[in-house]
């Protein structure tokens, strides 16, 4: 699982019959694939959630073959890559990869439970900037996610995050760095409690946008709060930042 897989350079997405097939073979040839293990008993190919991608029959429900057998083009001439010369990001600027595990850890996502004592107003996660946004409020707003531990043996992992998990859980005993991101006047904090005590084990509250603070991620951390503030004022846009120190 996980394996990257690319369309060769000589690959003629022009021989395909349906655009929505040349799409996705020209995104091959750059970007490539990971292997997943999510359809039975079938290949399938799994991209935006919601989109509207697969030409496999029309809106009358009639069968299209030329479709599976662009496909199945497709599918027979990916090769896995075991070896580059270099890497090159969406803008054709080369790059050096990260392992996961020294990436960005937190995502402002969430699921998000708003503060019952806070005041009118909204905020919510936004997509396209990664930030949770507020917007202009005449009193303080408050909304708090509580990360738990992703359990690797457990069926699907990667699906957790769904139900307030860690994508990647962080390393124990790794100096960490927490980063505040974004414009306006909020303010972002985070908590550790213990799994057996539920004991605090570190917290920083009411960080501003440019604070930033170093933590050595305890050994028997099993919760971790994260919770974003908004005040009165216009409309703001804050995150949290969490990678290896």
């Amino acid at each position: 699982m996980g394996t990257l897989f690319l369309l060769p350079p000589d690959f003629d997405p022009e021989q395909l019959v349906w655009p929505n097939a040349r799409a996705i073979a020209r995104t091959l040839k750059i970007f490539g694939a990971r292997l997943i293990d999510q359809t039975v008993g079938t290949f399938g190919f799994a991209g935006e959630i919601g989109g509207e991608w697969s030409q496999y029959v029309s809106k009358g429900g009639i069968w299209h073959t030329s479709w599976a057998e662009d496909l199945t083009k497709i599918r027979d001439s990916l090769r896995p890559v075991k070896s580059v010369g270099r890497w090159l990001d969406a803008e054709g600027k080369e790059f050096s990869p990260q392992p996961w595990e020294r990436m960005n850890l937190l995502s402002m996502r969430g699921p998000w439970a708003r503060d019952g004592s806070s005041g009118r107003g909204e905020g919510g996660y936004e997509t396209t900037s990664g930030l949770f946004l507020f917007s202009e409020l005449s009193s303080p707003l408050v909304y708090r996610a509580t990360l738990r531990l992703r359990d690797e043996r457990a069926k699907e992992p990667w699906f957790q995050w769904m139900s307030g998990t860690w994508y990647q859980n962080p390393v124990p005993e790794a100096l960490y760095q927490v980063r505040v991101e974004g414009y306006g006047g909020g303010s972002a904090g985070i908590e550790i409690r213990s799994t057996a005590t539920g004991q605090i084990l570190f917290s920083a509250l009411d960080m501003k946008v440019g604070d930033e603070v170093k933590v050595r991620w305890p050994i028997d951390a099993s919760t971790t709060s994260v919770i974003v503030r908004g005040r009165p004022g216009p409309p703001a846009g804050i995150k949290l930042v969490l990678e290896m120190a």
